[in-house]
Formats: structure tokens, C-alpha cells, sequence
């Protein structure tokens, strides 16, 4: 069972946390384009999710990561994806018609689960994933579903977006490994220009 978020909001986090010294938040907007990837988890509160999601961005999508940068205790920076309001993200998904979290979840499983509002896309990020030799599956229900209207994910022009969460196991791996992480990239980026 996950802990409890030590803040129910981004504007709580800051009245306790410093930008610069305890996080940092990177946004990387990309004049015209309709998709915005982020990482709401990154740096060293999720491990990897930024990465990753700088990476399916590319040049060609919006891109935005808020960080944990400090020594311990990352986890206190977690907002759950339906109160994440961190005000350049908000914005930045305004603008977009689609909209892919990544996120990580705790766990050895070499296993991926795909959710939010946008059930299309999420399927063919499912179905991508698979063909590229992941262990996806799409959540309806649950913790990892991402329906929430509030998700974060759910919050761009469209109201419905996906959201990938990847144990740590399948994290690491992809660390280790530069050919499944591009793999990784390449699939969800298929599915999201289908």
C-alpha cells in the first residue's frame, strides 16, 4: 500500500520546499505542437520518468518534468496526478489536445499498466508496447486507472489523456539497457502519432 502524499497540492508543496534546492521543474514547450509528455514524478521521486519522457518528446512534442533534486526524502514531493496543479503544467496541457504522463510504481515486475481517460490512446500505447516486447496491460479500474477528470493527464483540451506507470524493476532494466529504452520511446511515440 502506497504512503499517503505528504502534500495535497503543488502550492502546499511550495510554502515547504524550495525550488532549486529541493526540486526543480523543467518545461520545454514546442511552438505549435498539440501533445504535451510529462513526468510529474521525476528526477528522484520516480527514477527514470523523466528521462523517459524527455526522450519520447523529443523535439517534436511539449515536454514538462517537475524534479526531486534532494539529498533524501523525494517522496515527500509526490502529488498524486488528480491534485498535481503545478501551475506550468496546467498551462502547458491547456494548450493540448493530447497529453502522456509517465510515471513510475514501485515493484521487481518487468510490467507496465496503461490508463487514462483516452481509452484509444491508451490502447495503442498498449499495443505498441507489446509488439515491442513489453509486458503492458490497460488498467479500467483501480489505483492505476487514471480516470479522475482531475488527473493530470486528463487535463488538456480533450478532458481524457493516458498515463504509463512502469514498476522499478522494468525501470532498471531500462536503464541498463539503452536498446530497450529506445524501444520503450519508439513505441509509445508510435502511438502517440498514430
Amino acid at each position: 500500500m502506497a504512503r499517503p502524499d505528504k502534500y495535497q497540492s503543488f502550492a502546499e508543496l511550495r510554502q515547504h520546499e524550495v525550488e532549486g534546492r529541493d526540486y526543480q521543474i523543467r518545461a520545454a514547450p514546442v511552438e505549435g505542437a498539440g501533445v504535451a509528455i510529462l513526468a510529474p514524478h521525476g528526477g528522484k521521486i520516480e527514477f527514470l520518468t523523466s528521462e523517459l519522457a524527455w526522450s519520447i518528446a523529443g523535439s517534436d512534442y511539449n515536454c514538462f518534468a517537475f524534479e526531486g533534486i534532494k539529498r533524501n526524502h523525494n517522496a515527500d514531493l509526490h502529488v498524486t496526478s488528480s491534485s498535481f496543479d503545478e501551475p506550468n503544467a496546467l498551462s502547458l496541457v491547456a494548450r493540448c489536445n493530447v497529453v502522456v504522463t509517465v510515471h513510475g510504481l514501485d515493484g521487481d515486475a518487468m510490467e507496465i499498466q496503461v490508463g487514462g481517460r483516452d481509452t484509444a490512446l491508451g490502447e495503442r500505447i498498449d499495443r505498441e508496447l507489446r509488439e515491442a516486447g513489453f509486458a503492458s496491460r490497460v488498467e479500467t479500474a483501480g489505483p492505476y486507472a487514471g480516470a479522475d477528470p482531475d488527473n493530470i493527464c486528463n487535463r488538456g483540451r480533450s478532458g481524457a489523456g493516458a498515463q504509463i506507470e512502469i514498476r522499478a524493476g522494468l525501470r532498471r532494466a531500462l536503464e541498463r539497457d539503452r536498446g530497450r529504452f529506445e524501444a520503450f520511446v519508439n513505441a509509445v511515440r508510435l502511438a502517440v502519432a498514430h
